[in-house]
């Protein structure tokens, strides 16, 4: 149909028939991109575990330095719903990473998109409690916290098309005293879970 309508037109107009073709397959084309209308993409929301350390010095802490790194061992993510049901984001093979005073990428999850809108209450991570801690001496310290268990007790909702995140602040300030020809000694630091969304 659209062939001889063309042919047509061409012939009234005096226009080469091959030229005229693909006039109208451009007009055709156009027509059927406009009739689509504009073409919308959705990005799903993404949930990701950063941890860092930080040169805040813990309460307690009686030494002269902030260690250079710490070398952690993560084991669970789960996030608890305002009905009370558990949510296990993480709960595999434990992976093992050097933190340092950039933020290290501990879990990413990006497509969120099955708990958007849910509230949730809680935010568990598990560590293992035995924690290898590096300074400026050639050996390195191990220290073993009380609980490999961090919680955070606040309110939060999945948003639709945003990036939440949970970031492990590790407050390692003066947590070392310098020891001239062995090894350093190390203290606990403190750990603080703060939430975000952007």
């Amino acid at each position: 149909m659209f062939s001889s309508i063309w042919k047509s037109w061409c012939r009234t107009t005096g226009t080469k028939i091959k030229k005229c073709q693909s006039y109208g397959t451009y007009l055709i084309f156009g027509a059927m991109v406009s009739s689509c209308g504009a073409v919308t993409t959705s990005t799903p929301s993404a949930f990701k575990l950063r941890m860092v350390g930080v040169y805040e010095v813990p309460a307690g802490a009686t030494g002269t330095e902030a260690p250079r790194s710490h070398t952690i061992s993560f084991k669970s993510l789960k996030l608890t719903a305002a009905d009370g049901s558990i949510v296990s984001l993480y709960a595999e093979t434990p992976k093992v990473f050097k933190i340092i005073d950039r933020p290290q990428l501990l879990y990413a999850n990006y497509d969120m998109t099955t708990y958007e809108g849910t509230s949730f209450s809680k935010a568990a991570v598990e560590l293992d409690p035995s924690i290898v801690v590096s300074t400026k001496s050639a050996q390195d310290s191990t220290i073993t916290l009380d609980s490999g268990a961090l919680e955070l007790n606040e309110t939060f909702s999945i948003a639709k098309a945003k990036n939440q995140t949970l970031t492990i602040k590790i407050y390692w300030g003066r947590t070392i005293t310098e020891v001239d020809g062995g090894t350093d000694i190390a203290q606990a630091p403190i750990f603080n879970m703060v939430y975000s969304n952007d």
